[in-house]
Order: C-alpha cells, then sequence, then structure tokens
C-alpha cells in the first residue's frame, strides 16, 4: 500500500488554523475575562427551574431590574418576527399567535411562576394580559407529563396560548390535536436575549448579566463546541477535499 497525492499543505493549514485558534482565544479570556460567568459558577446552567425563574424575572414589566417592560416587549417581538413554528391544531395556534401584536404595546402584564391548572400542575410561566394569555413550558431536559400541553392548552382555552420550549424547537408528544407554539433555545431565546442586549447597550450591568445567562444558554446547547472548533469546521467546508480520499492504493 503506498499513500500519494496527499495534500499536505491543506493538513498543516488546517493544524495551524486550530493552534492560531487556541492562541486567540487564550489571549481574549485573558484580556476580556469571558470565561467569567456566575450562571456557571453557581450551577445553574440547563437546569429548568432557575432558568425559569430567570426568565419569568426578566419577562416581569414591574420587576426590580428596573427596565420596565422592555424585556417583554423584545420578547413579544420575538414571536411576532422570529417565526415559531404553530402546531398541534396549527389554523387555532396560529390564529392566537396572530393576537400576540395586539399586546406589543400593553404592559399591563402579571408574571406568574408555577401557575397552578385543574388537577394540580403547574404552569412554569404565564404572562396574564387583560383578556390573554400565554403559557411558558419550558423543558430543557425533562420529557412531557402523560397529556400535560394537551391539558393546558384546554385550560388557557381561546384567549391563550401555550408556547412549548424547548433546546431545539422540539414537538411536544402530548398536545394531541390542541393548538401549540414550539419554541427553542437555538433561535427564539437567543435573538430575544440579542434584542435585549441591543437595547441595554448604555447599562453595563443589566448587558453583562444578559451576556452571562446567553452564553450559558450557549453552553448547554453545545456542551462540547467553541469558537475553535466553529472555525474548524467552516474551513473544512470551504475545503471539502480534505475530507476526501487522497490515498492511490497500489
Amino acid at each position: 500500500m503506498e499513500a500519494t497525492n496527499f495534500n499536505f499543505t491543506l493538513l498543516r493549514e488546517l493544524a495551524d488554523r486550530i493552534s492560531a485558534g487556541r492562541a486567540a482565544q487564550r489571549t481574549t479570556r485573558e484580556s476580556t475575562h469571558s470565561e467569567f460567568n456566575v450562571f456557571r459558577a453557581l450551577g445553574l446552567v440547563g437546569y429548568e427551574l432557575p432558568t425559569s425563574r430567570f426568565l419569568s424575572y426578566l419577562l416581569n414589566p414591574k420587576g426590580d431590574h428596573d427596565c420596565d417592560g422592555t424585556f417583554l416587549h423584545a420578547f413579544l417581538e420575538t414571536l411576532c418576527e422570529d417565526e415559531p413554528q404553530p402546531a398541534g391544531n396549527r389554523e387555532e395556534a396560529s390564529r392566537r399567535l396572530e393576537r400576540v401584536k395586539d399586546l406589543l404595546d400593553n404592559h399591563s402584564c402579571k408574571v406568574h411562576r408555577e401557575y397552578r391548572t385543574k388537577g394540580g400542575r403547574s404552569i412554569d410561566i404565564v404572562l396574564e394580559f387583560p383578556d390573554f394569555r400565554i403559557g411558558i413550558e419550558n423543558k430543557i431536559e425533562a420529557g412531557d407529563q402523560p397529556n400535560q400541553v394537551h391539558d393546558y392548552s384546554d385550560f388557557l382555552g381561546a384567549s391563550g396560548l401555550i408556547l412549548y420550549l424547548t433546546k431545539f424547537g422540539s414537538e411536544s408528544e402530548t398536545a394531541g390535536d390542541k393548538p401549540y407554539v414550539q419554541l427553542s433555545y437555538q433561535n427564539h431565546i437567543r435573538a430575544w436575549l440579542d434584542r435585549c442586549l441591543k437595547k441595554m447597550g448604555d447599562a453595563p450591568r443589566v448587558f453583562e448579566n444578559l451576556r452571562q445567562f446567553r452564553d450559558s444558554i450557549d453552553e448547554f446547547l453545545n456542551p462540547n463546541c467553541d469558537a475553535v472548533m466553529t472555525n474548524f469546521s467552516e474551513f473544512i467546508i470551504k475545503e471539502p477535499e480534505i475530507l476526501r480520499h487522497q490515498f492511490d492504493i497500489v
């Protein structure tokens, strides 16, 4: 067996990029302390209960974050503009999702955590407007309980909407034909936090906490991924021949 025609130039370029990427990471960490993260330090990354607690804190226009309805408005904008997926009874889910547009300038909202329903269950977060309720069921790791989303949608009725929030926008297995909307951390919560960060550019303390929360979400979405490997992937996509067989068998 003889190996010929192997493109060592590409291989060396790949190794150089990985080495340079790791060196750049070290320099960035040392100069900006970018690895500092309160959510990681407290062991809160990827846990549903503390994540729901922080989400509800941000969404509350009467919260002690002193940002009024800024975060709530940005969340409603995300629901209107970033195309969450209607599911179950899709036609009815789409109709209810349209109603969110009427709430954009309505900050008369009460935010509830562990909102009790019939049968002793609790919806993780409920945004209660005068004539409409939005329930958020947060599913980072846990699965559905029997008939859970079906019952929650039934409980909220025609003047309510369940958002089924998962890492990547999964479908609920317990909704049946009830209307609900699929929401993801990967697309919608990150888009929402990006909106919030843009609005908080002149409030460094708030901005930094939001950034750390967004980074903690990235950690549980991609626990084994870092910027160097992202650079590596982009290089492979650009130079696919490095993955092709480049050996002549004689």
